[in-house]
């Protein structure tokens, strides 16, 4: 006709470019595969590995993240007081509310806590959730509580000691340094070390490192064994000392996963002793250097490993579990070794480094000296300005030199300069840390800090520090907030519903197959591949963004399956139509597609937007199913009309005088 110009065809279209259409379909087919089931990947590259020798390397993705319907764990939600907050300001302050409960959350050590604001009608909401959390009481009572911190110095309201007590001071120094400088002149006249030890009641120090004392560390490594000093002043005394043996001990610093069962030390799990040593098998291949920190934040469940990422610091044999240490002293650096059995669990270990440390031993006699803080301890605790209010954050670390725990302060920019100023003005004295007006540590300023961080060192075991880090997380919540609702779900019903979920889907898939290959026969087979090609990469979208898989989830996405295969089903059905008028089966097919496209983005559009509505206006659980359909819907647009025409295009050629296995008319 004139002024119309005919359809292109099949073979107008030329093959290599249908051909590499194809070839980077299976391209991204097979990379969304391994990437959203890397274990069947895994095993596949093992397997090769051992017939060929060809190495192909692993992959390492976090699971899929799975909601608390599935995972197991509690639900509470709160209503937030905003009635002293001004309208403009409420929204912020919930959100800060939000964001001091989620600090506190944390602390359960729990896998992708979710902690979500919402509004109904003038009324604002928390909503938490705690996957693998089943002591809801312990949750409840964490994240209800609302503490006051504040940091204090002591001493006279100035902060400094009185003249006379400056004097007082000033004498005892004197007085010590004569008594040493006396006691040296019996040494040097011929008195014995011995004798000397005995006679001004010495003591023997151990073995000194250079952080702990680093004065007679750097007299005892500038002189030989048996060496006996002269008078060496310190800040706590005047010491006259002799050195004795050096010490070099290994000190390795390494990060660990930990995978407790049930009846471990310590350990919270519902897994068996067997499930736990599976999992950590499973596990092992798929750390490295790179990923082992953001992998021991997902997997480990020691608690606090989800912030530390599974870091041990610097720690000595002794101070670790004799299997572990065993292990992990045995290891090269960069080595990646486990599972591991202790009484805590099954570890797999990364040692990072490991270095010789000296120490040395010394025995003498000190003579202490009074300081300021001597005459300041018994002062009145007074408010700085400084409080919860301006802490970042507390972490656990460990000390490079000792490997013993201390807990990090971090404060926003202006704790930084509150907190410079207030240790400038307590060098060498404490400052307290008080949680609801009681003292829970007053550690002493060494030194002004002035970049708003801290360590808070002492006499901490690994228990206490965390402890300690989980109080002063808590800080203090802006809003009071107040529960309305609690639910709880077993671990052993959301695995239930896990795997009835996936049967169900495995048959209506299967279901879904059937009918195609039985009514559109070979188009019908294409179009099932193409539902498999879009099955993977739907599920590789839903692992990358990451979305929350929940029961009404995968609800959305098995409905988005039937929806993939609408589309094949109009282009079929139009086919039909086609093949009446005397069309070839591959001329009908050419013909069907663009015919049918406007009926297939109508369709697809009105329900996207049903899929916006109910996600701008639902609740969490109706939000999780709008996301997986709509995903699904924008996946079977590419999948249902372009997949499979490729396919049917490459195929053409050679069945175009085969009409049986082609869609025939009714």
């Amino acid at each position: 006709m004139i002024g119309m110009k005919p359809r292109t065809t099949n073979s107008a279209i030329p093959r290599s470019k249908v051909r590499n259409g194809l070839i980077a379909v299976a391209v991204v087919a097979l990379l969304a595969a391994g990437y959203g089931f890397p274990g069947v990947y895994n095993k596949a590259s093992d397997a090769v590995n051992a017939k060929t020798g060809i190495t192909l390397g692993h992959i390492s993705v976090a699971p899929f993240r799975l909601g608390l319907d599935l995972r197991g764990g509690a639900h509470l939600m709160y209503d937030v007081d905003t009635s002293g907050v001004a309208e403009s300001e409420r929204a912020s302050a919930v959100e800060g509310a939000r964001d001091v409960i989620e600090r506190r959350v944390n602390a359960f050590g729990v896998g992708e806590p979710i902690v979500q604001t919402t509004k109904v009608g003038e009324i604002w909401r928390v909503l938490v959730e705690l996957p693998d959390v089943h002591d809801v009481r312990e949750a409840i009572a964490q994240i209800g509580a609302t503490p006051t911190l504040e940091f204090r110095e002591q001493g006279a309201s100035d902060g400094t000691v009185t003249p006379e007590q400056q004097k007082e001071i000033d004498g005892s120094s004197k007085q010590a340094k004569d008594l040493a400088v006396a006691a040296l002149q019996d040494l040097k006249k011929g008195m014995s070390f011995d004798e000397f030890y005995k006679k001004n009641k010495g003591q023997d120090f151990g073995n000194v490192i250079q952080k702990d004392q680093a004065d007679l560390f750097v007299w005892a490594s500038k002189n030989r064994q048996g060496a006996v000093s002269d008078v060496i002043e310190t800040a706590q005394g005047n010491f006259i000392v002799q050195r004795g043996a050096e010490k070099k001990e290994p000190i390795v610093t390494s990060r660990h996963i930990l995978l407790c069962w049930k009846d471990a030390k310590n350990c919270e799990s519902t897994l068996t002793k067997a499930e736990a040593e599976q999992k950590a098998k499973e596990l092992l291949p798929k750390l490295n250097a790179q990923n082992f920190a953001d992998l021991a934040k997902v997997n480990s469940m020691e608690p606090g490993a989800n912030t530390s990422g599974g870091d041990l610091g610097e720690m000595r044999s002794a101070q670790l579990v004799k299997p572990f240490a065993d292990a992990l002293f045995g290891m090269k650096n960069g080595e990646i070794k486990g599972p591991i059995e202790t009484e805590f669990g099954y570890h797999l270990i990364y040692k990072v480094s490991e270095r010789q440390e000296s120490s040395f031993a010394l025995r003498g006699a000190m003579f202490a000296k009074k300081t300021a803080q001597d005459f300041l301890l018994g002062g009145q605790w007074r408010a700085t300005g400084l409080s919860g209010k301006q802490l970042e954050k507390a972490l656990v670390e460990f000390d490079q030199n000792v490997g013993e725990p201390t807990v990090a302060l971090q404060f926003d920019a202006e704790g930084k300069e509150l907190f410079s100023q207030i240790t400038k003005r307590n060098i060498e004295k404490p400052v307290g840390i008080f949680l609801d007006g009681e003292l829970i540590s007053s550690p002493n300023v060494r030194e002004a800090i002035l970049d708003g961080r801290a360590i808070i060192s002492g006499n901490f075991s690994i228990d206490t520090a965390k402890q300690l880090v989980e109080r002063l997380n808590a800080g203090a919540l802006p809003l009071p907030i107040k529960l309305v609702s609690q639910q709880t779900v077993g671990a052993t019903l959301g695995v239930k519903s896990l795997e009835d979920s996936a049967k169900a889907g495995a048959i209506g898939f299967a279901l879904v197959l059937i009918f195609l290959a039985a009514f559109y026969r070979l188009p019908g087979l294409l179009a099932g591949g193409a539902l498999i090609v879009y099955c993977v990469i739907v599920l590789a979208i839903f692992k990358f963004i990451p979305v929350t898989m929940t029961l009404a989830g995968i609800a959305g996405f098995i409905l988005s399956i039937g929806m993939a295969v609408d589309a094949n089903v109009l282009v079929f059905e139009r086919t039909r139509e086609e093949l009446a008028t005397g069309k070839t089966p591959a001329a009908a097919l050419e013909e069907a597609f663009p015919r049918a496209w406007n009926s297939i983005r109508d369709s697809n559009m009105s329900s996207l937007i049903t899929c916006a509505i109910l996600f701008w206006f639902g609740s969490s659980v109706v939000q999780g199913f709008a996301l997986t359909l709509a995903i699904g819907i924008l996946v079977s647009l590419f999948t249902a009309y372009t997949v499979t025409r490729l396919m049917l295009r490459f195929l053409a050629p050679y069945i175009a005088n085969k009409p049986a296995l082609f869609v025939q008319s009714k």
